[in-house]
């Protein structure tokens, strides 16, 4: 019986996928990714970071392969969009690794992502290949000034010391300077702040203050103060991140200068004992001439 040659092709593609002695059936697995750093902005929400994947699966022909793809990054969430397609004999397919990146995460932190393709057929792994990316976290600045004091009272003369507090919002180490803004509008004034430049952690404080001298000649006056906080990592990178904050100063007179000086004692005043023996006499001349009478 003649065999058509139709039937005689398709039982050798059968037997092709099956093993054969001294032949691998382990298909070839390309990975690919991109880009290989991906940068996201996290602040009080979360944020994803979105990698481009490729896998090419060069396997046998009419054998239908599963690839299952998974995402890893060290305790934070990943996925693969999609995570699952099949192949029958060779193919390549694209999807999306996305890795989302908790809220307030710190600008410090670096994760390494592990992607992942591994392929099998009729339940059996017949092989896998994997691909690595980092994501980084951008960093975020941000600065806070508040008071209790937003009035303060002086004597022309006399310091007045200002409180105030400065919180880093950001979501890394910053350095932080302080000026103030108009210093041109108080001549003569001793306006100094007990740290100048500060250097504060992540969702740090610290606690600073102004000490203000108006001079003596400044008196009965009120003036505003403004001052300015402002991250000099920021800077570094030509961004502008500061506050600024104003306190109402008011400048009494001088306080009145106290007399200590006491009146002239009359006992020891000159001509008082010459004056007293006189009376005396007096007094004693008086009376003998009325006992006289």
């Amino acid at each position: 019986m003649k065999i058509p040659v139709s039937l005689l092709v398709l039982s050798m593609l059968c037997l092709a996928s099956f093993p054969v002695s001294g032949q691998s059936v382990v298909p070839i697995i390309v990975l690919s990714v991109s880009p290989v750093e991906q940068f996201v902005n996290v602040t009080s929400i979360s944020a994803e970071a979105a990698f481009d994947c490729t896998v090419f699966v060069e396997g046998l022909p009419l054998v239908r392969y599963r690839v299952n793809l998974t995402a890893y990054c060290e305790g934070w969430e990943a996925r693969c969009d999609p995570a699952l397609f099949t192949v029958t004999g060779s193919a390549t397919n694209s999807f999306r690794a996305i890795v989302t990146v908790p809220a307030g995460t710190p600008s410090t932190l670096q994760h390494q992502v592990e992607i992942w393709a591994n392929v099998s057929t009729t339940g059996v792994p017949l092989a896998s290949s994997a691909a690595y990316a980092l994501v980084s976290v951008w960093p975020v600045y941000g600065v806070n000034l508040r008071t209790d004091t937003r009035i303060v009272g002086v004597d022309a003369g006399k310091d007045a010391v200002w409180p105030f507090s400065l919180d880093n919002t950001g979501n890394g180490r910053d350095t932080f300077g302080l000026t103030v803004v108009n210093p041109g509008s108080f001549p003569g004034w001793t306006i100094t702040c007990n740290r100048t430049s500060v250097f504060v952690d992540i969702n740090g404080t610290i606690n600073l203050k102004y000490t203000i001298k108006p001079p003596a000649d400044a008196r009965n006056q009120t003036v505003i103060l403004q001052m300015r906080a402002y991250s000099k990592n920021a800077a570094f990178r030509n961004l502008t991140v500061e506050q600024r904050m104003e306190l109402e100063l008011s400048v009494k007179g001088a306080a009145p200068v106290q007399n200590n000086t006491k009146p002239p004692d009359k006992k020891n005043a000159p001509g008082f004992e010459a004056g007293g023996l006189a009376l005396v006499l007096a007094l004693a001349a008086l009376t003998a001439l009325r006992k006289r009478k």
